[in-house]
């Protein structure tokens, strides 16, 4: 049976606003080596991040890339994978003016 996992939502207002955490599993359940894709449209003026926690939701980190904290302005469709499994993640818009933002995890 195919893999079935998604989570989205809309972000319209608000700086510091979290979408639902999505925890990436892969066929044998757990969430190791598991892929899984994240698309954002819309039409906004919004910064925002990609957050991982490891500790089920308690503390949240942004995604980094040599150390540095990702922030995006605009729309994406990507296909990321997880290092280890208990990994949760979630979309956090950081800077907000106007429109709405779409976004969905999904497996």
């Amino acid at each position: 049976m195919p893999l079935s996992n998604a989570v989205s939502g809309t972000l319209s207002s608000a700086t510091n606003t979290q979408g639902t955490p999505f925890t990436p599993i892969n066929n044998n359940g757990q969430g190791s080596g598991a892929s899984f894709n994240l698309e954002v449209r819309g039409t906004f003026v919004a910064t925002w991040q990609i957050q991982r926690s490891l500790d089920g939701g308690s503390n949240w980190v942004a995604i980094t890339n040599q150390g540095a904290a990702l922030s995006f302005t605009g729309t994406m469709s990507e296909t990321l994978t997880e290092p280890q499994g208990g990994a949760q993640y979630a979309l956090i818009v950081t800077s907000y003016t106007s429109g709405t933002l779409n976004w969905k995890f999904n497996q």
